[in-house]
Order: C-alpha cells, then structure tokens, then sequence
C-alpha cells in the first residue's frame, strides 16, 4: 500500500503495469540491434534517432508493433479484471479513501483560515533601532549573521542614548506619519474594505465554533520587565489644519 502524498493520490504498487505502446515496443527491439557507435551515443540521442526512423516508417511497417500494442493491451485489461477481486485492491481503495477524507478536511481548513492581507497594503515603518541597525550593518566588518554582531549593535545603539538616538527616532516619526496618512487612504479603497468583511466573517466563524473551557486561577509572581521597546506608531497622531 502506498504511502499518502500532499498533492496526488497514492499508487497502487500492486497493480498490474500498464501496456507498452507500439513506439515503445519498436524501441525496444530496435535498441538490441544498435551499432557500437550508436550505443555510445547520449540517451536523448539515441531516443531522437528512433523517433525519426518510426515516422519515416510506412502504416504497413508499424502494423507489426501496432499488434503487439493490441496484444499487450488486451492481456493488461485481463490482468486488471483479475486484481480487482484481490485484497491489495482493496486496500488501495481505503488508502485513496483516506486521501480524499484528508484532502477534504484540508480543504475545509482553508476555507476557514485567517484572511491575509492585501499585499498593496502600505507597511508599517521599521523601528528606530532598526533603522540605526541597518545602517550599522553596512559598515560591520566580519559576520553580521553571528550573535557577536548583534550584540555589538545593540550596545552601541545604548551608548547613544537620547541625545544620539533622536536622530533616528526623528525619522521614525516622520515615517510613521506618513505611513498613517497612506492608511487613511488606503482604507477607502475596496481592496481594504473585502479585507475587513472577510476578517470580520472568520472571526464570526472561529467566535460560533470555540467552546468554553473551565481554567483554574493560578498566582502571578510580578516580575521585572527589562528591555521592552514599544511601537510609537499608535502615540503620533497626524496633525490636521
């Protein structure tokens, strides 16, 4: 029994091969009587050459291999007649059984995912730090992947502190003005509006299908939070005259 695939069925390892085409039966024969310089040749070659020579053949020369393909063909169909009553067609029948019941639970799962947002949406500016980070790693010198490196940019993006920082939160700022204003005009456009219909319709769906769960209080020890950077996107509001 095949093992199941993403994509495509499973096959049948058990079935019966399927019969050989008059062509491929020419080939076979023709392939025994090739010269020692032909069967040196690269095997594309050597299939073209037999091309030329089948189509170059008249409908009376073909009609040897095209009753050998009949032949073939009709001992195959009783070759499958034969296997159907078999019980490894049977089990191929529960594994394409279980293949299209998980095709159809996947499909049902993507239907009821998360909507993605529209990929024209205008994206959120980058942080001042990773701004100063960028520019920190075009002028690094050794590997700007290692753990090294990033903590070398984080201790050099401390030592500015304010003074040396408000250089970049500047930036930041700006940026994101100009990014809420993109916003404000984005969110007009249809695009947008089929986004947030069709977010508000999962979270409709994902809401109906969730069921309570009893959860025991646990105690909270409070804990000290060190190094938490905040988004000032959502603290700049766009001035209007």
């Amino acid at each position: 029994m095949a093992a199941l695939r993403k994509d495509k069925p499973p096959k049948d390892r058990y079935a019966p091969k399927k019969p050989p085409t008059a062509f491929f039966i020419y080939q076979m024969e023709r392939r025994k009587l090739l010269s020692p310089e032909d069967s040196k040749k690269p095997r594309k070659e050597v299939s073209a050459m037999f091309g030329r020579e089948w189509t170059a053949m008249s409908p009376q020369e073909r009609g040897d291999y095209q009753e050998k393909a009949r032949q073939a063909k009709s001992e195959y169909e009783q070759r499958c007649r034969a296997y159907k009553g078999t019980s490894n067609f049977r089990k191929y029948l529960r594994a394409v059984k279980r293949w299209e019941d998980k095709r159809a639970r996947s499909k049902g799962n993507r239907e009821t995912s998360k909507p993605t947002p529209p990929r024209n949406i205008p994206k959120q500016p980058q942080s001042a730090f990773d701004m100063f980070k960028e520019d920190m790693i075009q002028n690094y010198k050794g590997n700007t992947q290692s753990m090294q490196a990033s903590v070398e940019i984080k201790r050099a993006w401390g030592a500015l502190k304010k003074k040396g920082q408000e250089k970049w939160l500047k930036i930041f700022e700006e940026e994101c003005i100009a990014w809420k204003k993109k916003m404000t005009r984005y969110k007009k456009s249809k695009a947008y509006k089929k986004y947030t219909a069709d977010l508000a319709k999962w979270r409709k769906r994902t809401l109906t299908k969730r069921t309570p769960t009893k959860r025991t209080p646990t105690k909270r020890t409070p804990t000290k939070k060190k190094g938490i950077v905040t988004s000032l996107c959502s603290h700049i509001s766009i001035k209007t005259k």
